[in-house]
């Protein structure tokens, strides 16, 4: 009877953790400055408008309300972002869909 491959022994699977945390410790650093050019260029944009595109709220504003929110407590050194970020949550309509659709939480930062 064959059964598959055998499960990773104990061993195998502690060095496979340490591999893990050796390249998340390289890697972090790149991680985040990527994340720190793309709230930077965020910024940017919103220093000089109201919305992401164009003079009228858009579904791109929607989407991007998402990537403000994950960035969570990275966010804090974009003041424009983060006004931005509250602007939209002081909308009606967003006050609403958390009414109905109840608080949530995306990210712990």
């Amino acid at each position: 009877m064959d059964r598959g491959l055998p499960l990773p022994r104990k061993c195998d699977r502690l060095r496979l953790e340490r591999e893990r945390v050796h390249a998340v410790a390289i890697l972090q650093p790149r991680i985040d400055s990527e994340i720190a050019n793309n709230l930077s260029y965020i910024e940017r944009g919103l220093e000089v408008r109201e919305f992401f595109v164009g003079r009228n709220l858009t579904g791109a504003d929607i989407q991007m309300l998402f990537v403000l929110e994950a960035a969570g407590s990275r966010l804090a050194p974009y003041p424009a972002s983060v006004a931005y970020r509250d602007r939209m949550h002081a909308r009606p309509a967003y006050k609403r869909g958390i009414e109905r659709g109840g608080p949530y939480q995306l990210m712990s930062r």
